[in-house]
Formats: structure tokens, C-alpha cells, sequence
């Protein structure tokens, strides 16, 4: 039966991955359709997009809102808005996007439950934010929002089956969510003017980052060393469970 169960959600995250897939071909390839007469050089394409002006800018937030429950890597977008919008207005709107992704994860979760969460974000991260959370209280989740030692969009799926208060979590977020909207939209900014000292250095710091997103299993362990023994534990009742 929990074969079964774990088989079950295993193929639900597989599916949710896949639909964030499809939904980042269609949107590439509308497009791609819709400027295709305009499109000559990366500048032009930039120009074209400024032509729209807020109609523009709800697409755009509204690109950056659903990558928040879709697995749409997120960054990318809020580069391509900085490289668009430019540095203060890329950051606004790649914030009020982050927001709203975040608002709607959380309460996808608040109130689709556990079996929703389980299909939705791996099991070992769970485990790891729970205690976490449990341990260090609010100041932790500021933390994760900030640093990608957890997968930014799940922070707020995450949070959604706590005893979280919405405005708790929405000061959370807010104040969370600046490094990275400002930083990375900084950069697709930098990038639409040339290389320069200032890219580089931003370069840098997204890098340090992007680092940290590809080792965060290590560097959680690094920096929590009890998560170890939790897994351990963990893994132990799973096993006695499955016995039964």
C-alpha cells in the first residue's frame, strides 16, 4: 500500500514538472509568434516589449506570479525583466510578481492540504524545513526566503500547512523577497548595457547564489548538522511503518 502511495506521488510531481514545461514552450512559443516581425536584434526586441507599456507590465507580473506555483525557474524571468524594465522598475514589478506567487502558493496549500504539498515538493525537503522552522522559528524562514538553501518557490507551499498567520507570512516575504528581485533583476539590467565592473560583480553575487541552489543539500548539512540524525530518525519510522 505505501508502495503504492510513494508510486502515486512520485508520478504527481512528475506531472507537475511537466506542466510547468509545457507551459514555458507555449509561452516561448506565443512569443515568439507575436514578435517575430520584430525581432532583429536583442534591442529591438527589448523596444517592442517597452511599447506596450502596461499591458506589459501585467504580462510580465503575471509571468513572474505563476512562476511561483509552476516549477518555472523563476530567476530567468526576473533577468529578462531586468534586462527590459531596467533595474528599479524590473525589481518592482519582478517584487510584485514574487508576492503574489508566493500568496497564491500558500494558500494552494492552505487549502489543498498535505496530499497536495506531498505531491508537490520532495519529500527530503519537507523533513528538512519542518524542523527547521520548528527550531528557529520566523527568523529561519526570513533566512530561506533570502538564501536559496531551499528552492524559493516552495518556501511559501511549504509554510502553507503551518500555523502560520497571513500577515506574519506576507512581512516574511516581503522583507525575504528583496535580495532577490533587486539582485537579479540588477544583473539582466547590467546585461542590456554591456559588460562592465558592475556586471561582473553582480555576476558574482547571483553566481554565489546559483551555488548555493546546486549544493544546498550539502550546505544544509554543513550549516544544520542535526539534520542528519532527523533524517535518520525519519527514515526509521518510514521503514517500521512499511513493515506494518
Amino acid at each position: 500500500m505505501f508502495k503504492n502511495v510513494k508510486t502515486s506521488i512520485a508520478s504527481m510531481k512528475t506531472l507537475h514538472r511537466v506542466v510547468g514545461s509545457v507551459v514555458i514552450i507555449i509561452l516561448l512559443i506565443v512569443g515568439t509568434m507575436l514578435l517575430a516581425p520584430y525581432i532583429s536584434s536583442p534591442e529591438q526586441v527589448r523596444n517592442t516589449i517597452l511599447n506596450f507599456k502596461y499591458v506589459g507590465w501585467l504580462i510580465y507580473i503575471l509571468l513572474v506570479t505563476v512562476a511561483g506555483p509552476l516549477p518555472i525557474p523563476s530567476p530567468i524571468v526576473v533577468i529578462g525583466g531586468g534586462y527590459i524594465y531596467g533595474t528599479l522598475l524590473g525589481s518592482l514589478l519582478s517584487y510584485v510578481g514574487i508576492i503574489l506567487g508566493g500568496i497564491i502558493s500558500f494558500y494552494m496549500i492552505r487549502f489543498g492540504g498535505r496530499l497536495l504539498l506531498e505531491k508537490l515538493v520532495d519529500h527530503h525537503h519537507r523533513i528538512n524545513f519542518y524542523h527547521l522552522i520548528n527550531e528557529r522559528g520566523h527568523i529561519f524562514v526570513l533566512f530561506a526566503f533570502a538564501i536559496p538553501i531551499f528552492p524559493s518557490d516552495v518556501v511559501c507551499l511549504l509554510l502553507g500547512l503551518t500555523h502560520i498567520k497571513f500577515r506574519t507570512l506576507l512581512w516574511l516575504l516581503v522583507l525575504g523577497s528583496i535580495p532577490r528581485a533587486l539582485l537579479v533583476a540588477a544583473l539582466g539590467s547590467e546585461l542590456s548595457l554591456g559588460f562592465s565592473w558592475r556586471t561582473m560583480l553582480l555576476l558574482a553575487i547571483v553566481g554565489v547564489g546559483g551555488v548555493i541552489a546546486l549544493f544546498r543539500e550539502r550546505i544544509k548539512k554543513f550549516l544544520f548538522h542535526e539534520l542528519h540524525e532527523v533524517e535518520h530518525l525519519v527514515q526509521q519510522a518510514e521503514k517500521y511503518e512499511s513493515e506494518l
